[in-house]
């Protein structure tokens, strides 16, 4: 059971706990009871000291509290990151923000960097929804429209910009009958977007911003402030206005629901997708599918169940032994609805491939944008039976034939791992599973935007990569602990790797570009890969953040860029230059060891003549370089997230929002490690996320250094200009070349 946890004083057997919502004590041995007053509801875990009783712990949907005097007045520890992510997602901003929902802590959002030399804090993140958070989606193309989701597909849409929220759930009125906008007549049924009075097509490209009920506009140039949206309407009565979860308020909005259509069934956290090929194009799916061409405004259905339509109360369909149409509170222990659906995705490769998959064990896929679909479920040579649960589809990106399917039988006690892929839209499937552990059913999944081969699973235990399209999966945990993984991202435009965990918030690894860049037929013995873009970020005044001893404070990611270096022996020292116009601009003196090699380029020349104070020659760029791995620990710099420290003491991609749990936590590094089997990144974690030995994610003072926060100091060398560099390895008598991109910093502000 959901709340089953019964705890007694080791040395009064009168005195009890027992969780619930909210949790109970009895100091009579359960003759009365009083309300345990924490900070949350949704009890599940007590400790009691049992050298002193007075010391007890309670584990809730918030978090940790502690208590002092056996119960009465509780301390809520708000510097641990204990989140747990059913979804994550990321808009375009620089830096970019993070969106997800918590577990009974409603949707959340945060920066994944501050132009400050601290990380976020708690109250750097603000909520976009109530109740249990599940899905965040943000517009790529306008960073102030974000979506947010709680039970029974209650999905809003928030204008940022205009501080206005709209439910946008489909709604077809009463749980039956047609939209009155619509005016179907009676004899309305499984019309088809193109027969249908439904929305007008949406016209909006990437590329261009939108707002909600906005008509599309041109691009913004660079630089410039867009001019405001219109304003995105409020949600009905029931729910759509206020700070909730998203109402279920409102006119009816589903254009051409049938008469007699069945009331909807949604999912615990219902499906909800962005059309990768245009922004204003969304999607949503309960037992049947939606599609959206205004952002929610209003919706078409396929009125076809896509589910099995399973009856769950069928006395073959028993829990724990006990026949399915037997009284039982378990069956109540848990979300309501059933044969739903659980994903819903979009092609990459080309609009109108769609896929749905249904916790009752239906894979549909349509290949016309909706309107008829096909179940290919039963091609899966090696699924499972009965009662399955398709817990994620990953369309390719590369073509419009090729998905992934992972499937999650742990209902039947089933714990293996099973991942098919098809190159035939589910006509044929092939198992790619290798070499996954036996135990540890996957949860979260990702392809790769640039290489087709490199694919990133989330297991009940783990994350893992695999180089070569699933033939083979390494472990790519170094600084992750032992944890499930709900949800994976790559950030598109970043390429940072973002982690969804289901109990230690959100990791993020920084730059995976050389991970992207790999070719498994190589033979070369030195590979120098070309490095992502730098920027010359601003201090902002308004960012300084100083976290008290009951807040966790992130760790921003270092400053520069990351250099990449592949070699298959070690090769001695090495020269890294930086030219802009054939002239030096910068050098860095690197060691070349076997594996991946990481250095952190920090963006300075030579210490010009009489340059003294601050960290001196040291700091000098042409010295030395910062082996720099991923957001490591406190100390950054070659410990990095390796350390293993706890997540409340590692750097971490965001702050903790204040009142829940913290999204942000200990972050892994930038690649694998040499224990994976994956080319090891030198020095590990983040290190140096802020820390003391790692490159200043603001570096201040262009002028010859230091200058505000974040500075190397005095001795350091000057920031160079924006522009593009090329780069030169030199090493064992052989010389390298790519280029790399410095941006200046005009992205503060945005509007």
């Amino acid at each position: 059971m959901y709340f089953s946890q019964i705890r007694v004083d080791p040395v009064n057997d009168q005195k009890l706990f027992v969780g619930g919502n909210p949790a109970e004590m009895s100091l009579d041995g359960g003759k009365t009871w009083t309300g345990v007053n924490g900070s949350h509801t949704d009890y599940h875990a007590f400790w009691i000291n049992p050298k002193d009783p007075r010391t007890v712990m309670v584990g809730h949907d918030g978090g940790l509290d502690i208590s002092n005097d056996g119960g009465l007045t509780w301390d809520y520890h708000n510097d641990i990151a204990v989140g747990q992510f059913y979804q994550v997602s990321a808009d375009m901003r620089r830096p970019y923000y993070v969106c997800g929902g918590l577990q009974d802590n409603n949707a959340w959002c945060g920066p994944s960097a501050l132009r400050s030399t601290a990380g976020a804090v708690n109250t750097d993140w603000f909520t976009v929804g109530g109740g249990d958070g599940f899905y965040t989606r943000q517009d790529p193309t306008d960073w102030a429209i974000v979506y947010a989701e709680s039970q029974d597909g209650n999905m809003s849409r928030h204008d940022m910009r205009n501080g206005t929220q709209k439910s946008v759930r489909p709604n077809v009125g009463g749980g039956r009958g047609a939209a009155t906008a619509a005016a179907n007549p009676a004899s309305s049924s499984a019309a088809s977007p193109a027969t249908q009075a439904a929305p007008p097509e949406a016209t909006t490209p990437l590329g261009t911003t939108a707002a909600a009920g906005q008509t599309p506009t041109t691009p913004t140039p660079a630089g410039q402030t867009p001019a405001p949206p219109a304003a995105a309407g409020r949600g009905g009565a029931a729910g759509g206005g206020g700070g909730g979860g998203g109402g279920r308020g409102g006119p009816p909005n589903v254009v051409n629901a049938p008469p007699n259509v069945d009331p909807l069934r949604f999912y615990w956290n219902a499906p909800f997708e962005i059309s990768p090929h245009n922004p204003a194009v969304v999607y949503m799916a309960g037992q049947y599918f939606f599609k959206s061409n205004n952002r929610g405004d209003t919706w078409w259905m396929n009125p076809t169940d896509l589910s099995r339509n399973i009856n769950r109360w069928a006395p073959e369909l028993a829990i724990m032994g006990v026949s399915g149409d037997k009284p039982m509170a378990s069956k109540h222990d848990g979300y309501a609805a059933s044969s739903v659906a659980t994903q819903v995705r979009e092609s990459p490769s080309k609009p109108g491939v769609l896929w749905i998959g249904t916790e009752d064990g239906n894979l549909q896929v349509s290949q016309d944008g909706g309107e008829t679909f096909t179940n290919v479920y039963g091609n899966i040579a090696g699924a499972p039976k009965g009662y399955t649960h398709i817990s994620r589809i990953e369309p390719s990106h590369f073509d419009p034939g090729t998905a992934y399917v992972a499937i999650d039988h742990h209902r039947y006690d089933d714990w293996k791992p099973y991942l098919f892929k098809t190159t035939d839209y589910g006509k044929k499937w092939v198992s790619v599973v290798a070499n996954l552990p036996a135990k540890g059913n996957i949860n979260a999944l990702r392809e790769d935007y640039d290489n087709p081969n490199l694919l990133f699973v989330g297991t009940e235990f783990g994350l893992y990569v695999t180089l070569d399209a699933g033939k083979e999966w390494k472990k790519f945990m170094t600084g992750l602990p032992s944890v499930r993984v709900d949800d994976i991202l790559i950030h598109p435009r970043d390429r940072d790797l973002i982690v969804g965990t289901h109990g230690r918030s959100i990791y993020i690894a920084d730059d995976i570009s050389p991970l992207e860049q790999l070719k498994p037929s190589s033979t070369k013995d030195l590979t120098l890969f070309d490095p992502r873009p730098a920027t010359l970020w601003k201090n902002d005044p308004q960012a300084q953040r100083r976290a008290t001893n009951r807040q966790f404070q992130a760790k921003n990611p270092q400053g520069g860029t990351a250099i990449h270096v592949l070699a298959k022996s070690d090769m001695g020292t090495g020269k890294l230059e930086f030219l802009q116009n054939n002239q030096v601009s910068s050098t860095m003196d690197v060691q070349i060891k076997a594996g991946m090699n990481r250095f952190q380029w920090p963006m300075r020349g030579p210490v010009t003549a009489g340059a003294g104070g601050g960290r001196g020659a040291a700091a000098n760029a042409a010295a030395t370089a910062d082996a720099a791995g991923g957001r490591g620990g406190r100390r950054g710099g070659a410990q990095g997230a390796s350390t293993g420290q706890p997540a409340g003491a590692q750097g971490a991609s965001a702050g903790q929002p204040a009142g829940a749990q913290a999204p942000g936590a200990a972050v892994p590094p930038g690649a694998a490690t040499d224990t994976a089997g994956v080319p090891g990144v030198a020095g590990g974690g983040r290190g140096g996320r802020g820390g003391a030995t790692g490159v200043p994610f603001v570096a201040s003072g262009r002028g010859g250094g230091g200058g505000g926060f974040g500075g190397f100091g005095g001795g350091a060398g000057a920031l160079v200009e924006p522009g593009a560099y090329m780069v030169r390895l030199t090493v064992g008598g052989q010389t390298l070349t790519s280029s790399v991109t410095v941006l200046e910093d005009i992205w503060m502000r945005p509007q």
